[in-house]
């Protein structure tokens, strides 16, 4: 997340939204497989480009 805070992309974890389900027997289940959810408001398209090329290198090392 600081790498793309650094470079203007703003990131924030979603783990707080997240509830995970119940087993039968009501013990927690296992965590959720990691995920990204990418999400764009009141953002042109110029910045939409540039941010998914910064979260894609990012990501890809």
């Amino acid at each position: 997340m600081a790498g793309a805070a650094a470079r203007g992309v703003r990131v924030y974890g979603l783990g707080r939204y997240r509830v995970p389900a119940a087993t039968p027997d009501r013990r927690p289940a296992r965590p959720h497989d990691p995920a990204l959810v990418v999400g764009f408001g009141n953002v042109g398209e110029s910045a939409i480009r540039a941010g998914t090329r910064i979260l894609a290198r990012l990501l890809t090392g």
